[in-house]
């Protein structure tokens, strides 16, 4: 006895119903514009290109711009909108003025319980007076004086005093 099944009469659709593949000759319909307008494909294909790449740079350019203005900047432009106000009322009593801030981002080279001092990017050093109203973090969680290493790198909000001295306001420890 032969135990091959003689093949079935089954039209290009039933075949597809049941094994679930397209039928054949379905990508002849895919290819039916392939001797269509070339300049029209490659046009649309350049056009994408070009949008998508207009939309990337559109995008970066704040945030390269909000990346390259420092804490200094930022705090001077609040300066600049607190003058603003002042002017704006002159009755209103001004506020004594304080002590500059400066922002200072580096390396610690040394530090003890009242002194930190740090190499910055031009290699020049700082030192900074650390008082006990001095703010010490790293992580987001408080530390002391005592947890900061040699090495480390810190950025110091600082104010800075009559004589140019300089007194650590806030220590952040990355």
């Amino acid at each position: 006895m032969d135990n091959h099944a003689a093949p079935l009469d089954v039209s290009n659709s039933q075949r597809s119903a049941i094994t679930g593949r397209p039928p054949d000759g379905w990508r002849q319909h895919l290819n039916a514009n392939k001797g269509g307008n070339i300049f029209v494909d490659k046009f649309a294909k350049v056009f994408g290109v070009v949008l998508l790449c207009a939309g990337l740079l559109i995008s970066v350019g704040p945030v390269n711009a909000s990346a390259t203005a420092g804490p200094q900047e930022t705090q001077n432009k609040d300066k600049d909108k607190d003058k603003e106000k002042t002017k704006a009322n002159p009755e209103q009593p001004k506020a004594p003025e304080q002590g500059a801030t400066v922002t200072v981002s580096g390396k610690v080279a040394t530090i003890n319980a009242a002194k930190l001092t740090i190499v910055d990017d031009q290699k020049a050093e700082v030192t900074l007076e650390i008082t006990p109203d001095t703010k010490i973090t790293k992580s987001g969680k408080a530390i002391t004086a005592a947890d900061i290493k040699a090495d480390d790198l810190v950025t110091v909000l600082a104010k800075k005093g009559e004589d140019d001295s300089l007194s650590a306001v806030r220590i952040v420890v990355t």
